[in-house]
């Protein structure tokens, strides 16, 4: 029985495989499969009643081909969940990591996650649908890419299916290519993380400043030269003070990053002037006449000018942003808000679309003008208004494993990007995309 149970998931496994995009396949080369495990344990681990699941103690079992899993029991309050773990050369692994959930009352299964990538943040979740269907969910981030996705395979079924059967029945409706990035297509956004973080300490924080188009200290809002005094002062204790240029604000750090792409071709920075040019904001007769008293459009205006800057040298002529194509506005998860026009994204919904944007968008990286709203409605002195307050630049990009990583940059620092969306989640960031150029020609 177990030797035809076993042949039987080699053949599903096979006939999945062969049906397989390239893309995929690659995805499911690291993949280590747990059907032959599981097909050993189903009757003892996987659908005894739960009174005689719950005391078993951890073990370790080894399929006919050398496959290894070590196999637990947890109790969650009113659920159990039974989890094989991968064992191979290296130990136990979070690729390949199979866990069934059931109810702790009636031992009914509830679901079953698999992680496909040694990210514990990206996951797949079988929930049992109809007799013969099982509904399947992609989470990225937290976030739902994909939720209650059908298709024709009883949810028992499941616990000794190899996951390439899953893919190979859904591989129409579920973007699976999300799972396998080339990481050859990154090397720009890493050299430049890796390039930025080693010039960090040339810069200190100084409110309103930045550098010109040729390359010196200002003031933003005056164009006149930094005091090298107030320079110092805000370097602090601490700091190597010969290797200091200058200082930039939120708005002066981007331009700086911007000027290390566009410098090198040009021959210049750009010019401070043309980043405050009015863009295509959600002007009403009621705001725009805040425009300039207030700056309320400041970050927009910044970060949509910058882009189009890189844009014109690409293109070797002068592009507005309202035809340079820079606005981010994709809504790939549909259970979120989602893009707002001339607003964004809710900050929380920021990393999995990075991670998105990462595979749809290889070797781009993003500035973001953040944004809130401030003031009280009805209030004539202080009439509630969004302003765009704040800029920064975001960096994805996969690692030689295949790995995520998002680096982000704001006022002449990097900041954790968890801390970042805690910090902002009751904001709204609105993207523009923004095309590496090649490491050899970055430089800040």
């Amino acid at each position: 029985m177990k030797t035809s149970l076993r042949l039987v998931c080699v053949l599903s496994f096979l006939m999945a495989t062969a049906v397989l995009s390239s893309a995929e396949k690659e995805f499911l080369k690291a993949f280590p499969e747990t059907s032959g495990v599981r097909s050993l344990i189903v009757s003892r681990w996987l659908t005894a009643p739960v009174a005689a699941v719950s005391p078993l103690q951890d073990e370790v079992v080894t399929d006919a081909y050398g496959e290894s899993a070590r196999v637990s029991v947890t109790g969650r309050g009113k659920s159990l969940s039974v989890t094989l773990y991968p064992v191979g050369y290296s130990g136990e692994t979070l690729r390949g990591r199979w866990v069934l959930l059931r109810d702790a009352a009636t031992g009914e299964p509830m679901s079953i996650e698999i992680f496909p990538l040694e990210d514990s943040a990206i996951s797949v979740v079988l929930r049992p649908g109809s007799e013969s269907k099982t509904l399947l969910d992609l989470r990225i981030y937290g976030r739902d890419l994909r939720r209650g996705v059908p298709f024709g395979s009883a949810f028992q079924s499941l616990l000794t299916a190899p996951f390439s059967l899953v893919v190979s029945l859904t591989e129409r409706t579920v973007p699976w290519e999300l799972l396998s990035p080339d990481p050859l297509r990154y090397e720009g956004i890493s050299k430049a993380v890796e390039t930025i973080r080693s010039r960090l300490d040339r810069l200190v924080y100084l409110d309103d400043g930045a550098f010109n188009a040729e390359g010196r200290p200002v003031l933003i809002s005056s164009g006149l030269e930094q005091n090298p005094k107030a320079v110092l002062e805000a370097a602090g204790t601490g700091r190597d003070l010969s290797r200091i240029q200058g200082g930039v604000n939120c708005s002066g750090f981007a331009k700086w990053i911007v000027d290390g792409m566009v410098r090198p071709e040009a021959g210049s920075g750009i010019r401070l002037e043309t980043l405050t040019r009015p863009s295509l904001a959600p002007e009403t007769g009621f705001t725009e006449r805040y425009r300039d008293s207030r700056l309320i459009f400041f970050g927009l205006d910044w970060v949509r000018n910058l882009a189009a800057a890189s844009v014109s040298l690409s293109l070797g002529r002068t592009v507005y942003p309202e035809e340079a194509g820079v606005d981010v506005t994709a809504e790939p998860f549909p259970s979120e808000t989602g893009y707002e026009s001339n607003v964004g994204y809710r900050v929380p919904e920021l990393i999995p679309l990075l991670y998105w944007l990462a595979v749809k968008e290889p070797g781009r990286w993003y500035l973001g003008a953040l944004s809130e709203e401030r003031g009280e409605s009805g209030n004539p002195d202080d009439p509630l208004l969004r302003y765009y307050h704040h800029v920064a630049a975001l960096f994805p990009w996969f690692d030689e494993s295949g790995r995520f990583s998002l680096a982000v940059f704001e006022s002449a620092a990097e900041t954790d990007p968890e801390a970042f969306v805690l910090r902002d989640a009751s904001e709204w960031i609105f993207l523009v995309r923004m095309d590496m150029t090649s490491p050899s020609r970055f430089d800040p």
